[in-house]
């Protein structure tokens, strides 16, 4: 019983996930952004973005979600810090029904619920990266997804995120290209998350440095109604945003002594994907 009941908040954490897009690409083009190559189309400089973002080695992050789900509003709020080039870092969620802590090192997926203080439970990361949860364990999940945006992308103006100097940009992407052209992992998460939303663009919002890298990511996924909505349409609203590029990334794995077998997480979080699957949306 105990078990059964750890699962309750990491389904509505992989709910929340599905928003955050798929993970670890390296995206298009190798050119910097923002006011660096004005002479650049707007959808040039984004789908760039992804590449120079993942290049700066490291970053600090925070994203924010809001997702009506069953009828039912959904935030969760996480911060964290990753190195894109090691794929590891770490990350605490906070969700309605509690917190979440989770690392990701040598492979692996650990995860500290609320519910059991001082334990974690380890998942295979590549094994969480074909469900819902996998958006969540690289924070890079959205940055793939920019090597398919459409060439209607718009320059909005220049603003500032977090005091620094970047220029906004809006559009869509072409979420059937996404799944085609970002590399295995990505592919594997985008997938399991944009793969199942039954939608065929997605719009967004990037705000770019004078380098190049990406600041902030606003994106808005609206699924339609169906079977694993309760019947009515959900619609989700996820912003990322980047910061203190290469940050020093210190993670390590959990104690052995803290260490708990992960197995009936995933088996729930693979039931969600299956059930997904199988309702065609």
């Amino acid at each position: 019983m105990r078990r059964s009941r750890l699962v309750v908040p990491l389904l509505a954490l992989a709910l929340g996930a599905s928003a955050c897009g798929g993970s670890g690409g390296s995206g298009s083009g190798g050119s910097s952004g923002g006011g660096k190559d004005a002479a650049l189309a707007p959808a040039a400089v984004v789908r760039a973005a992804s590449a120079t973002s993942t290049k700066a080695g490291s970053s600090k992050f925070e994203l924010d979600s809001s997702t009506v789900v069953q009828g039912q509003p959904l935030t969760i709020k996480g911060a964290g810090l990753f190195d894109y080039g090691a794929r590891k870092g770490s990350l605490t969620l906070t969700l309605p029904i509690g917190t979440v802590q989770q690392r990701v090192v040598d492979g692996k997926v650990y995860l500290a619920l609320s519910q059991d203080p001082g334990h974690f439970y380890a998942l295979p990361l590549d094994q969480v990266q074909g469900t819902s949860l996998g958006g969540s364990t690289d924070p890079s999940a959205s940055f793939a997804q920019l090597s398919a945006v459409e060439d209607g992308a718009t320059k909005v103006g220049t603003e500032k995120v977090r005091g620094e100097d970047t220029t906004h940009y809006r559009g869509t992407l072409d979420v059937k290209k996404a799944l085609s052209t970002t590399d295995a992992t990505a592919k594997q998460i985008a997938a399991a998350t944009l793969g199942r939303a039954g939608v065929d663009e997605l719009p967004f919002d990037a705000w770019i440095d004078s380098a190049g890298r990406l600041r902030r990511y606003v994106q808005v996924l609206e699924v339609p109604a169906g079977p694993t909505t309760g019947g009515q349409p959900v619609k989700s609203t996820t912003t990322l945003e980047l910061f203190d590029f290469g940050t020093k990334v210190d993670v390590v794995a959990p104690p052995a002594s803290q260490i708990k077998d992960g197995a009936p997480l995933l088996a729930a979080l693979k039931r969600q994907s299956a059930a997904v699957s199988g309702s065609g949306g």
